[in-house]
């Protein structure tokens, strides 16, 4: 859907666009650093540290293996 929105706009460039809220390489090294110190954190606080959406925080952790669903 949303690369048929962007041909219809006449937009035919096919590398995708930086999004906002998606942590940059800096941030992600920041978050990085900030796990490695230690220090008790919320995914909220993290978030505002680097100023992007708790989602996005989460996403990250989730993908480094940090953040597991709990079985039943």
């Amino acid at each position: 859907m949303r690369w048929f929105r962007r041909f219809k706009s006449g937009d035919f460039d096919l590398e995708d666009k930086e999004h906002p809220g998606h942590l940059k390489k800096f941030q992600y090294v920041k978050m990085q650093a900030l796990l490695v110190q230690g220090d008790p954190q919320t995914q909220l606080l993290m978030a505002e540290m680097l100023n992007v959406g708790r989602h996005t925080i989460w996403e990250c952790l989730h993908g480094m293996g940090k953040i597991q669903k709990a079985g039943k």
